[in-house]
């Protein structure tokens, strides 16, 4: 998955976790979307990583967190690490194949209301 992060290449992965939830990723240059589908409204949603920053919304809300990379680490890596995509792409990878995706996949949609939470983890403790 970090190959597929770091050399631009193109996949869609489809999977189930333990709890249910289905979700359908899209990996294209650097950028990630993963749409969530549980078994509850509170399980289902979406979440874009892209240009440092996190999208995430269920229905019409939203947020927004930039994001800020690890010291020696690589942007597109470190960005994932916030919200654990990555690892989670890394458990289910061999549910992933090589896709032609379209880039209007990573724009948030216009339709939600993001609210940017990006001062709220200058509050969070880093952990060592």
């Amino acid at each position: 998955i970090k190959d597929a992060l770091s050399k631009s290449l193109s996949l869609k992965c489809e999977f189930s976790d333990e709890g249910g939830r289905k979700t359908t990723a899209y990996l294209k240059a650097g950028a990630v979307r993963a749409d969530t589908v549980g078994t509850t409204a509170e399980e289902t949603g979406s979440v874009i990583v892209k240009d440092k920053k996190m999208y995430f919304w269920n229905g019409k809300e939203g947020m927004m967190i930039e994001l800020k990379d690890e010291e020696g680490s690589d942007g597109a890596a470190s960005e994932l690490q916030g919200g654990n995509v990555l690892q989670d792409l890394e458990k289910y990878k061999n549910s992933c194949a090589a896709a032609v995706v379209a880039d209007s996949l990573f724009v948030p949609p216009t339709d939600v209301k993001f609210s940017d939470f990006s001062q709220l983890q200058n509050l969070i403790p880093k952990s060592e």
